[in-house]
């Protein structure tokens, strides 16, 4: 069993080696490959990452995360393949876990278990919206808003080479029916909170217009779509909790924002500039705490 974490990167100096280490630590030996696809970098990504003992190096002047791990997936050598976020900590024993998950019958995809690092300083509505994104069913579904997705074998063609679209990973888990892909909790990816409203807000516009683009271009023939009812009445469900309303209404106020925002790009998605938070990036990882 073999397996390959393909890790795109658009200039992430200030989180690649964290991430990289984070993966080498316990990583060693012939059945893991980590391999870094720096793509349109203006930075020193590349030469941070290439600094890293056993990880190779792909430099692509496109900076396109989607274009990056197509060409990381022709020059995969394992069996499967773990797409990882570049500010994403995952460990090398994870690696192997979700190779495990994905060797059980009938299984195509797998992702870890999220769990959200907070910085000293992290806006209270940051804090309150992930209370209850966490308290949602359906983010325990697996592979949703954990940074990371393996494939196994059996999958890759289903879904390589990815499409120019702005939610790799929303493609990817609705290319996968929810008996075919599984969340495995004892694997634990840890992803950095963004500091501040605004920039929870820019990630979640994103999201969500990754959601109407994949809707607007595939409608119901990806199987794993999630249906807006049922998160719909998870989150109603979430009012029969008075001790969540404070941080119910933080959540809506971002859905809320983030939606007209989406609804206002989409019209322009042909000159869609990627926004993403650079706000937790400037933390070092050691400094968050992890909830």
């Amino acid at each position: 069993m073999t397996v390959t974490a393909i890790i795109p990167a658009h200039n992430e100096a200030s989180v690649i080696a964290a991430s990289l280490r984070s993966l080498r630590d316990d990583a060693g030996g012939t059945d893991v490959e980590i391999i870094v696809i720096c793509n349109g970098c203006t930075d020193d990504t590349a030469a941070i990452a290439a600094r890293e003992p056993g990880v190779r190096v792909i430099k692509s002047p496109v900076p396109s995360k989607v274009a990056a791990i197509n060409l990381g997936i022709q020059h995969a050598r394992g069996e499967h393949v773990v797409v990882v976020d570049a500010d994403i900590r995952l460990s090398g024993d994870g690696l192997r876990g979700l190779a495990r998950a994905l060797a059980s019958p009938g299984v195509l995809a797998a992702a870890p278990r999220a769990e959200m690092e907070f910085a000293p300083g992290t806006s209270w509505f940051v804090r309150a919206y992930y209370r209850v994104w966490f308290s949602l069913p359906y983010v325990h579904e697996g592979m949703v808003g954990c940074g990371v997705y393996a494939i196994g074998a059996a999958g890759r063609s289903r879904v390589f080479p990815i499409p120019d679209v702005i939610a790799d990973d929303g493609y990817v888990r609705g290319s996968f029916s929810p008996t075919s892909r599984v969340r495995v909790d004892s694997v634990v990816s840890k992803v950095r909170a963004p500091r501040t409203l605004r920039d929870l807000i820019k990630i979640k516009t994103r999201s969500r217009l990754g959601s109407y683009q994949l809707a607007g271009r595939f409608g119901e023939s990806l199987p794993g779509q999630h249906k807006s009812s049922e998160y719909s009445l998870a989150v109603i469900g979430l009012l029969l909790r008075p001790r969540l309303w404070p941080s119910v209404v933080a959540y809506l106020h971002v859905n809320l924002v983030a939606r007209r925002r989406a609804k206002a790009q989409l019209a322009h998605i042909e000159t869609y500039v990627w926004e993403r938070d650079d706000s937790a990036r400037s933390v070092p990882p050691d400094a968050a705490a992890s909830r």
